[in-house]
């Protein structure tokens, strides 16, 4: 542990960089109050106008290597591989290869549910089809091995639609292996290669690829599930068979600026294409990407996720901004830290992000949120007081202890994991159910016993 602080330290010691642009000094403070709480590790390149305003590295790369993040390190980036996918597939729309409106049976007869979702339905995540990630033997062993289409196709093809496709929108790593299968099958080639001879080399994403695990380079960050000065989790990357077409690409903040360029500049895809493709179809999602605002201006991107990684990527067409954050350490606020920096950009207020502050409460101030709790992810959450401080346990995993903060009502945190519980209360102000947060998801919990 003292390697991540001494790690950390050496970064926060270096003065910030004061560029020609007065924001490039701002948004680099900013950066260094994320990273001295340990709530952000990687790196990060801002752009506007053309103008690369930052673009640094924050924190380890490899703590047993005593190494930093810098320009030119190499992060798995999972779900940010959906944005290649689906500009794959309108690619060969539009050479006549297929149709988005093709059901999914025309090009897999077997797979029986393949009468009912189209191509399209696939790309906006709308489709029905059961999460293969979902499946318990995907956690074992067995993920950070190679795995054949068969066994992946086999972990779900046998199951019901989750609901009519079209009426939803659900998140399956399903729809995007099985859109990764369908390019195999119409091309006659392996996706990774499609992917790469049709974009990589075309646009000189040099360090950009598939199997990071075999990818021999000194560039590459170490990705921890958790990663901050009382406790380091390791990560073990998972296979590129298994991540596929939905989140086994890795890369680098200057290969992702190279793809921002290929969106403000319309190549690759004619306008028409890229219309459709960016066409929010549920609330912020479209096909492959997602959709928010930076200031009334629409930005367009994805945000991945992998065991021990996760990313930010979105451009704003109108200005030209670009904001592209990789990290090594899964528990970064990528969403809180890009808000940031936008908002530096746009000249709006902000806040530095603040260090949460333990509060001692009274045992019989503790005992209002004891009970059991019935978690949407089907699962119950016990909560107890043990040795005067709040318990947690979720079945089947191990307890867990939570510390109320200071000047936060009902709020409590986790020291070792970016985890925080708010209870929620009735109108007779009894404590009625949680709300619990991490890694970017929010859970929510009904209090029943």
């Amino acid at each position: 542990m003292n390697k991540v602080y001494k790690l950390i330290l050496a970064c926060l010691l270096t003065l910030p960089t004061v560029g020609v642009h007065a924001q490039t000094g701002e948004m680099d403070t900013l950066m260094y109050h994320w990273l001295g709480l340990a709530r952000f590790n990687g790196t990060v390149l801002v752009a506007q106008h053309g103008d690369v305003l930052l673009h640094k590295g924050y924190g380890p790369r490899d703590v047993d290597q005593d190494s930093v993040c810098n320009e030119h390190t190499i992060y798995q980036i999972g779900g940010l591989t959906e944005m290649f996918t689906a500009a794959i597939v309108y690619k060969l729309q539009e050479e006549g290869k297929l149709k988005t409106t093709d059901k999914l049976s025309k090009y897999f007869p077997d797979y029986k549910v393949g009468k009912d979702v189209t191509i399209a339905q696939l790309l906006a995540h709308r489709s029905g089809i059961y999460d293969f990630m979902d499946v318990d033997s995907f956690y074992d062993g067995s993920i950070y091995s190679p795995r054949s289409r068969a066994d992946i196709v086999l972990a779900f093809m046998n199951r019901p639609l989750l609901f009519e496709p079209g009426t939803k929108y659900n998140l399956s790593t399903s729809d995007y292996m099985l859109l990764g299968y369908l390019i195999e099958e119409i091309t006659g080639k392996s996706y990774f290669d499609i992917v790469r001879t049709r974009i990589f080399e075309p646009y000189g994403m040099n360090s950009t690829g598939f199997n990071f695990g075999g990818y021999p380079s000194w560039d590459k960050a170490r990705g921890y599930q958790i990663l901050n000065f009382t406790r380091m989790l390791p990560s073990i990357p998972v296979d590129s068979t298994v991540g596929g077409a939905a989140a086994s690409m890795f890369s680098t903040t200057e290969d992702m600026y190279k793809w921002a360029q290929v969106i403000l500049s319309g190549k690759f895809l004619k306008k028409q294409s890229w219309d459709a493709m960016l066409k929010p179809v549920s609330d912020t999602a479209a096909s492959g990407w997602l959709t928010t605002s930076f200031y009334g201006n629409t930005a367009v991107g994805q945000i991945g996720e992998a065991q021990g990684y996760v990313s930010s990527f979105f451009v704003a067409p109108a200005d030209s901004t670009v904001v592209i954050l990789l990290s090594n350490d899964q528990e970064s606020e990528v969403d809180y830290v890009r808000d940031g920096l936008v908002a530096i950009l746009y000249d709006k207020p902000y806040e530095y992000p603040k260090e949460r502050v333990i509060v001692q409460l009274y045992p019989d101030q503790l005992k209002r949120y004891e009970g059991m709790y019935e978690m949407e992810d089907g699962f119950d959450m016990n909560i107890y007081v043990e040795n005067g401080v709040l318990n947690g346990k979720v079945t089947g995993q191990t307890p867990f202890t939570m510390y109320g903060e200071k000047g936060n009502w009902d709020h409590f945190f986790m020291l070792s994991a970016d985890v925080t519980f708010h209870f929620t209360r009735d109108k007779r102000g009894n404590v009625d159910g949680v709300i619990v947060r991490k890694n970017r998801q929010i859970l929510t919990g009904k209090k029943w016993q």
